[in-house]
Protein backbone atom coordinates (compact mmCIF):
# COMPACT_ATOMS: atom_id res chain seq x y z
CA UNK A 1 0.00 0.00 0.00
CA UNK A 2 1.62 3.70 -1.07
CA UNK A 3 2.50 6.07 1.90
CA UNK A 4 -0.26 8.46 1.21
CA UNK A 5 -2.92 5.44 1.28
CA UNK A 6 -4.81 7.17 4.27
CA UNK A 7 -5.09 10.70 2.35
CA UNK A 8 -6.40 9.12 -0.99
CA UNK A 9 -8.94 6.73 1.32
CA UNK A 10 -9.96 9.96 2.41
CA UNK A 11 -10.57 11.62 -0.92
CA UNK A 12 -12.21 8.90 -2.48
CA UNK A 13 -14.98 8.70 0.49
CA UNK A 14 -15.10 12.21 -0.41
CA UNK A 15 -16.10 11.46 -3.93
CA UNK A 16 -18.03 9.12 -3.33
CA UNK A 17 -20.10 11.15 -1.02
CA UNK A 18 -20.03 13.73 -3.50
CA UNK A 19 -21.70 11.82 -6.02
CA UNK A 20 -24.02 9.71 -3.81
CA UNK A 21 -24.83 13.55 -2.47
CA UNK A 22 -25.60 14.89 -5.94
CA UNK A 23 -28.04 12.04 -7.21
CA UNK A 24 -26.35 11.16 -10.16
CA UNK A 25 -23.34 9.49 -11.92
CA UNK A 26 -20.74 12.91 -13.51
CA UNK A 27 -17.70 11.31 -14.79
CA UNK A 28 -14.80 13.21 -13.41
CA UNK A 29 -15.63 12.00 -9.89
CA UNK A 30 -16.68 8.57 -11.02
CA UNK A 31 -13.00 8.11 -13.09
CA UNK A 32 -11.39 9.03 -10.37
CA UNK A 33 -12.81 7.38 -7.65
CA UNK A 34 -11.84 4.37 -9.57
CA UNK A 35 -8.69 5.61 -9.65
CA UNK A 36 -8.53 5.72 -6.22
CA UNK A 37 -8.86 2.27 -5.48
CA UNK A 38 -6.30 1.48 -8.34
CA UNK A 39 -3.47 3.82 -7.10
CA UNK A 40 -4.80 1.92 -3.32
CA UNK A 41 -3.81 -1.30 -4.88
CA UNK A 42 -0.70 -0.03 -6.92
CA UNK A 43 -0.05 3.35 -5.48
CA UNK A 44 0.77 5.26 -9.03
CA UNK A 45 -1.82 6.38 -10.46
CA UNK A 46 -3.72 9.53 -8.62
CA UNK A 47 0.74 10.06 -8.56
CA UNK A 48 0.70 10.29 -12.06
CA UNK A 49 -1.92 12.77 -12.29
CA UNK A 50 -1.39 15.04 -9.26
CA UNK A 51 -3.46 17.17 -7.53
CA UNK A 52 -7.00 18.76 -8.48
CA UNK A 53 -6.50 22.36 -10.08
CA UNK A 54 -9.75 23.26 -11.49
CA UNK A 55 -13.16 21.38 -12.65
CA UNK A 56 -16.27 21.74 -14.35
CA UNK A 57 -18.87 19.33 -15.63
CA UNK A 58 -17.02 18.92 -18.58
CA UNK A 59 -13.38 18.75 -17.26
CA UNK A 60 -10.88 18.75 -14.71
CA UNK A 61 -7.29 19.79 -14.12
CA UNK A 62 -4.78 18.27 -12.22
CA UNK A 63 -0.92 19.41 -11.26
CA UNK A 64 2.08 17.51 -10.83
CA UNK A 65 4.45 19.41 -9.09
CA UNK A 66 6.84 16.51 -9.32
CA UNK A 67 6.04 15.74 -13.03
CA UNK A 68 6.08 19.42 -13.59
CA UNK A 69 2.85 19.28 -15.84
CA UNK A 70 -1.11 19.87 -16.06
CA UNK A 71 -3.47 17.52 -17.37
CA UNK A 72 -6.75 17.88 -18.84
CA UNK A 73 -9.33 15.18 -18.30
CA UNK A 74 -12.27 14.37 -20.29
CA UNK A 75 -14.57 11.73 -20.87
CA UNK A 76 -17.73 9.62 -20.43
CA UNK A 77 -17.52 7.23 -17.35
CA UNK A 78 -17.56 3.54 -19.03
CA UNK A 79 -16.97 4.51 -22.49
CA UNK A 80 -13.82 6.71 -22.97
CA UNK A 81 -11.58 8.93 -21.76
CA UNK A 82 -9.40 11.71 -22.95
CA UNK A 83 -5.95 13.57 -21.43
CA UNK A 84 -4.46 16.13 -22.98
CA UNK A 85 -2.01 18.25 -21.51
CA UNK A 86 0.98 20.74 -20.96
CA UNK A 87 4.70 19.31 -19.54
CA UNK A 88 7.69 21.25 -18.33
CA UNK A 89 10.85 20.08 -19.90
CA UNK A 90 14.45 21.79 -20.29
CA UNK A 91 14.33 22.13 -23.74
CA UNK A 92 10.82 23.58 -23.37
CA UNK A 93 7.12 23.15 -23.49
CA UNK A 94 5.29 19.82 -24.77
CA UNK A 95 1.87 19.10 -25.23
CA UNK A 96 0.62 15.72 -24.79
CA UNK A 97 -2.61 13.72 -25.67
CA UNK A 98 -3.87 10.56 -24.33
CA UNK A 99 -7.45 8.45 -25.25
CA UNK A 100 -8.61 5.34 -24.28
CA UNK A 101 -12.12 3.38 -25.17
CA UNK A 102 -13.72 0.92 -23.41
CA UNK A 103 -13.08 -2.33 -25.27
CA UNK A 104 -9.61 -0.99 -27.06
CA UNK A 105 -6.93 -3.34 -27.95
CA UNK A 106 -3.64 -1.62 -29.31
CA UNK A 107 -0.69 -3.52 -28.32
CA UNK A 108 2.28 -1.42 -27.00
CA UNK A 109 4.49 -3.62 -29.76
CA UNK A 110 2.73 -2.48 -32.93
CA UNK A 111 2.50 0.95 -34.92
CA UNK A 112 -1.01 1.94 -35.84
CA UNK A 113 -2.24 4.99 -37.98
CA UNK A 114 -4.27 7.43 -36.48
CA UNK A 115 -6.84 10.06 -37.70
CA UNK A 116 -8.39 12.50 -35.30
CA UNK A 117 -10.55 14.70 -36.85
CA UNK A 118 -12.24 17.18 -35.29
CA UNK A 119 -15.94 18.69 -36.07
CA UNK A 120 -14.72 22.24 -36.89
CA UNK A 121 -12.61 21.55 -39.56
CA UNK A 122 -9.38 19.99 -38.07
CA UNK A 123 -7.45 16.78 -39.36
CA UNK A 124 -4.86 15.49 -37.90
CA UNK A 125 -3.10 11.89 -38.50
CA UNK A 126 0.00 10.43 -36.10
CA UNK A 127 1.35 6.88 -36.21
CA UNK A 128 1.07 5.79 -32.62
CA UNK A 129 1.94 3.20 -30.20
CA UNK A 130 -0.71 1.26 -27.95
CA UNK A 131 -0.88 2.22 -24.12
CA UNK A 132 -2.88 1.53 -21.11
CA UNK A 133 -4.68 4.12 -19.78
CA UNK A 134 -6.68 3.22 -16.27
CA UNK A 135 -8.36 -0.10 -17.04
CA UNK A 136 -9.06 1.22 -20.80
CA UNK A 137 -7.05 0.55 -23.84
CA UNK A 138 -5.79 3.48 -25.78
CA UNK A 139 -2.38 5.57 -27.20
CA UNK A 140 -0.47 8.29 -25.80
CA UNK A 141 1.55 10.95 -28.00
CA UNK A 142 3.76 13.14 -26.55
CA UNK A 143 5.37 16.22 -28.15
CA UNK A 144 2.44 17.08 -30.57
CA UNK A 145 2.26 19.54 -32.87
CA UNK A 146 0.61 23.20 -32.11
CA UNK A 147 -1.93 22.82 -35.11
CA UNK A 148 -3.35 19.61 -33.03
CA UNK A 149 -3.84 22.16 -29.97
CA UNK A 150 -5.27 24.57 -31.46
CA UNK A 151 -7.93 22.06 -33.60
CA UNK A 152 -8.41 20.16 -30.37
CA UNK A 153 -9.55 23.66 -28.10
CA UNK A 154 -11.66 24.90 -30.89
CA UNK A 155 -13.84 21.74 -31.29
CA UNK A 156 -16.49 19.97 -29.45
CA UNK A 157 -16.11 16.57 -31.10
CA UNK A 158 -13.61 14.11 -32.42
CA UNK A 159 -13.84 11.18 -34.50
CA UNK A 160 -11.55 8.86 -34.15
CA UNK A 161 -9.80 6.34 -36.54
CA UNK A 162 -7.44 3.75 -36.12
CA UNK A 163 -6.09 1.90 -39.42
CA UNK A 164 -8.98 2.97 -41.28
CA UNK A 165 -11.27 1.66 -38.38
CA UNK A 166 -13.95 4.55 -37.12
CA UNK A 167 -13.77 3.87 -33.13
CA UNK A 168 -16.43 6.94 -32.55
CA UNK A 169 -17.41 10.57 -32.33
CA UNK A 170 -16.47 11.73 -29.30
CA UNK A 171 -17.43 15.00 -26.67
CA UNK A 172 -14.67 16.73 -26.35
CA UNK A 173 -16.89 19.78 -24.93
CA UNK A 174 -15.14 22.45 -23.15
CA UNK A 175 -11.98 21.97 -24.30
CA UNK A 176 -11.36 24.95 -24.79
CA UNK A 177 -12.44 26.59 -21.33
CA UNK A 178 -10.14 23.04 -20.42
CA UNK A 179 -6.82 23.85 -22.05
CA UNK A 180 -7.01 27.68 -20.75
CA UNK A 181 -7.12 26.38 -17.03
CA UNK A 182 -4.41 24.06 -18.31
CA UNK A 183 -2.32 27.53 -18.83
CA UNK A 184 -3.08 28.98 -15.98
CA UNK A 185 -2.02 25.78 -14.24
CA UNK A 186 1.33 25.77 -15.72
CA UNK A 187 2.25 29.62 -14.79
Amino acid sequence: MPPNAHLISRWCIMIVSAVSLLGRLLLVPVVLGLLCVQSLARGSETDALGSLFDKSNDWSVFKSSRKQSCTLVMGRQGEYIVYFGLSRHEDGMRFYFAFAKHGMNLSSDEKYNLEVKYDKGGLWREEVSGARVGDYGGFYINGLESKFVVDFAASQKMRVTIDGAKYGDFSIRGSREGMLRVFDCMD
